[in-house]
């Protein structure tokens, strides 16, 4: 007799909460008894990447606070509201501060919050598009780390860094989450573009130019 199937979550889910959860184990980003940010914004990547983070903790023994921290006007998109209020967290609502980078203010507020981290929602597609962006604008090449550790600071990770857009995507689907759609800017549309014409597994080519952007820009860009 087949065993049966006992996990109560999409295959998806399970693909980003599993890969999701080697990273932040990796860097022992959670601490039992720590308190995490998460920068929502009421996007479907951000939103998902709280439920996930949420269900992770329903699986180890680590017990970590989550804290949505919203950057803007306000009010709290309803999308993200609902999110919030299946994983019983309150959102904070803090404005944005112009001449600060958003994950330099992120990081900020962590420290001014007590926080042992922030927790942002970048897929794989965004940093390799940073990867262009950057050797498009003066040749120079940056990088979005998955964890950034600075002394004193609390540190900023992107549980989805390795993950490809999509799953995440799939994986809102499965969970009822709803919200923005990942907005499109020129260095993504740079990215696809490229993508689109070198032959191989897109996963994989992601991976180089996040991995290997030296290797990227001799191979296909000069």
């Amino acid at each position: 007799m087949p065993k049966k199937n006992k996990r109560k979550v999409s295959d998806d889910t399970f693909y980003v909460t599993r890969h999701m959860g080697r990273l932040l184990g990796s860097h022992q980003v959670f601490r039992d008894g720590g308190s995490v940010g998460v920068g929502v914004s009421g996007g479907l990547v951000s939103s998902t990447l709280l439920w996930v983070l949420h269900l992770r903790h329903r699986w180890v023994p680590v017990r970590t606070e989550l804290v949505p921290i919203h950057l803007g006007p306000g009010p709290i998109p309803d999308e993200l509201n609902v999110v919030c209020h299946r994983i019983g967290a309150d959102c904070r609502v803090l404005a944005r501060e112009p001449d600060l980078a958003l994950e330099e203010q992120l990081v900020a507020i962590a420290a001014d919050l007590g926080l042992d981290a922030m927790a942002v929602g970048q897929v794989i597609e965004d940093r390799a598009a940073a990867v262009l962006g950057s050797l498009g604008f003066d040749g120079a090449l940056t990088t979005l780390p998955t964890v950034v550790k600075a002394p004193g600071r609390p540190t900023l990770v992107r549980p989805f860094a390795k993950l490809p857009e999509d799953a995440v995507l799939r994986a809102a689907t499965d969970n009822a989450i709803e919200g923005r759609a990942p907005r499109r800017g020129r260095d993504r549309e740079w990215m696809e573009k490229l993508l689109s014409a070198v032959p191989g597994d897109r996963h994989v080519l992601l991976a180089n130019l996040v991995n290997a952007p030296e290797r990227v820009k001799k191979d296909y860009l000069v």
